[in-house]
């Protein structure tokens, strides 16, 4: 059966988990948007600790679809978003690799949450020189008639924290292992071998 995820914006590593043996997936763009959700946060992690990622939102309306929510573009939030994943990962193993790409993904213009979600997902399937298929649907018809695994409700706002296999981290001199942060963390310690360690959080988890 086809994963049918949320959007996500660089999604944690548990989401990308469930992508690693399919040829397919699909981004739900019709369920309904939830704040201070992957859907607009990532997370990193810096000399200090976590550093959250969010995405500014324009004011919505309750109870609307995720397609629907509008990035609040007037902020400089991408320039601070990228200077924090530089600070972040400039000393990982993989950063100089993967610079150039990331620093032009932040380049790129977006209006909608949904159409930066779908992006983050296809360029991090893209550093992973995955050949996944990421379908948007945006049509309540298309949502019902498709054979897909709804994964939304492992995404919530309150989700445990998915306690994963170690790995060595940027700051591991100062921190004990964080697990299950955004999937930057695992491709910028990891490089190559992050699609193989997910393949093993797949069939280990």
């Amino acid at each position: 059966m086809i994963p049918m995820l949320p959007p996500a914006y660089f999604g944690p590593i548990w989401y990308f988990r469930h992508t690693i043996f399919h040829e397919r997936v699909i981004v739900n763009g019709i369920e309904q948007f939830q704040k201070q959700t992957i859907r607009n946060r990532a997370e990193i992690l810096g000399a200090n600790g976590k550093i959250r990622l969010t995405v500014p939102l324009v004011k919505w309306s309750t109870n609307v679809p995720v397609n629907e929510i509008r990035i609040d573009n007037t902020s400089n939030w991408k320039h601070v978003h990228w200077m924090s994943i530089q600070s972040a990962y400039r000393n990982s193993a993989f950063f100089e690799h993967f610079e150039d790409q990331i620093r032009s993904f932040f380049s790129q213009e977006h209006d909608r949450l949904i159409d930066l979600n779908l992006s983050s997902t296809k360029f991090v399937v893209s550093l992973m020189k995955s050949e996944l298929v990421v379908t948007l649907v945006e049509d309540f018809q298309d949502v019902k008639d498709v054979r897909a695994l709804n994964l939304s409700s492992e995404f919530v706002k309150k989700r445990p924290t998915q306690y994963l296999p170690k790995y060595t981290q940027v700051f591991s001199d100062r921190f004990d292992f964080v697990p299950d942060l955004s999937v930057l963390d695992l491709i910028f310690n990891l490089g190559p071998r992050a699609s193989l360690y997910l393949q093993d959080l797949q069939k280990n988890g």
